[in-house]
Parts: C-alpha cells; structure tokens; sequence
C-alpha cells in the first residue's frame, strides 16, 4: 500500500505539474494556474475527510478509485476557468466574468459529474464479496469528484474574482495617478528671477 501511495502521489504530482504549466503558458495568469492548482489537492483531502467519517480505510481499491479519478478532478475547474477567459478576451468585466463564467457552466459540469457518479456508485450497494471489495473504490470516486465539482465553483471563482479586484484596484490607482498628472499639468507656470532687491540686500 505504501508503494501504492508512493507511486500515486508522483504521478499525480508530475500530471499536476504538467497540467498547470500548460495553463500558464497558454493563459499567462499566475493564479490562475495556482486555482487548477489547489483543485486536486483540496478535492483529494476531501475525499479522505469523507473517507474517514464513513469509517472507510486507505487500501489498494480506495488508492486504485483514486487514481481512475485523478484525471477528472482538474477538469471542471479547467472547464470553469477556460469559460471565464473566454468571457474576459470578449472584453467583460473582470467581475462580471467570474459570475458569468461560473454560472453559465455551473450545469453542464454538474450534469458531467452526476453522470460519472451514476455509473460508480452504485457498486457500494452491490451485497456480498463484491460489494465489500468495490465500496471503497465506488465512494472513492465519488466523494472525488463531488468534491471537484464543489472546488470548481466555489474556489476557482473567488480566486479569479480576487485577482480581479487586485486589477481594478491597480486600475483605479492608474486612472487617479494620470488624473492627478492632468491637474498638475494645467497649474500656471511660475518662474522666479531675481530682482535688483534681492542683490541690494
């Protein structure tokens, strides 16, 4: 089993790295490669919170459930966040595309998840040998990817809407700088030469 969970946190590890160097590539936004990020991570403690409080253990079929599910954990936040840039190079509001975005995709991806879910769960109703083999596998995935769908709409948005209102902080402090510069610009010029006085005193 140790070797199990070895392997499995680096090739999800490595997976992670790949999928979210690729987002920064392609999106060039540092958090929101940091989002996708934290999906898995926060969707695989979850999944382990809600092992533990079902009485469940780590074995090789809660580890082998994990791993079929380990590819679907980034996808709905990666569907969330690809929607919220399309909305931004569209030219919406920051703020308004983070609504949007989530909220236009918000069925489409619980529909994909309740899907894949009602194809695994019900083995942990199945009785006898089988059954006590597969529910660790089946409440596996699912707690998994319930937990994905959960990262997906609620973590993603509110960091993409942080960095949002990072960036219209940054903006207003522009917009007041050159409003400042205008003012300074139109003050009346005084040049003072000196005067036959001062050179008497």
């Amino acid at each position: 089993v140790k070797n199990a969970i070895r392997t499995l946190i680096d090739e999800g590890a490595i997976g992670l790295a790949l999928t979210s160097f690729m987002i920064l590539v392609f999106l060039g936004s540092f958090r929101s490669t940091v989002a996708v990020f934290l999906s898995v991570p926060l969707s695989v403690l979850a999944t382990f919170i809600g092992l533990s409080l079902g009485g469940g253990t780590v074995n090789s079929m809660v580890l082998g459930g994990l791993a079929l599910a380990f590819s679907r954990l980034i996808d709905n936040s990666v569907v969330v966040l690809e929607n919220i840039h399309r909305l931004l190079d569209e030219g919406l509001e920051r703020t308004q595309a983070v609504l949007k975005g989530t909220a236009q995709m918000v069925p489409a991806i619980t529909a994909s998840t309740i899907t894949t879910v009602a194809v695994f769960l019900p083995l942990a109703f199945v009785g006898g040998l089988v059954g006590e083999v597969f529910v660790g596998f089946a409440l596996t995935v699912t707690f998994a990817l319930l937990a994905s769908l959960f990262v997906a709409v609620t973590v993603v948005p509110v960091l993409l809407r942080h960095e949002a209102l990072l960036a219209e902080q940054a903006a207003a402090i522009r917009r007041e700088r050159a409003r400042m510069a205008k003012e300074l610009a139109r003050l009346p010029r005084v040049t003072v030469f000196p005067s036959a006085a001062n050179f008497l005193l």
